[in-house]
């Protein structure tokens, strides 16, 4: 996906389809079934990308409505290495394991964040 406006992905948490874990505190599902989450989770994000490009419109003056698109944000969960820009994650190794489901290329697990207020 050709991108004018680079972006980089700056995530205090993994997110990503596994088959043995469930994302975002949701209930883990039998026969590794967790994956199926995803679909419920885009299908509510489909629905509001209209508002997203609106308010990032209005934030800074961009019209993103050839950019935001499910084909981009299933990139984000799906197939992080064709993203056009690097996928970083505030999280340790050393206080949550790599996933062996999680993505080699193009995803860097880079420790923990502290974001100040300022």
């Amino acid at each position: 996906i050709a991108r004018a406006v680079p972006a980089v992905a700056i995530n205090l948490q993994v997110m990503l389809p596994t088959k043995d874990k469930a994302p975002a505190g949701l209930p883990n599902l039998p026969f590794n079934l967790n994956r199926a989450w995803f679909s419920l989770i885009m299908l509510g994000a489909k629905k509001n990308i209209p508002m997203l490009i609106d308010k990032a419109k209005a934030a800074v003056g961009i019209d993103f409505s050839d950019t935001l698109t499910m084909q981009y944000f299933n990139l984000f969960f799906y197939d992080i290495p064709a993203l056009p820009a690097p996928s970083f994650n505030g999280i340790s190794t050393a206080v949550i394991p790599a996933h062996p489901e999680w993505p080699e290329s193009n995803f860097h697990l880079c420790g923990f964040f502290v974001v100040d207020k300022d």
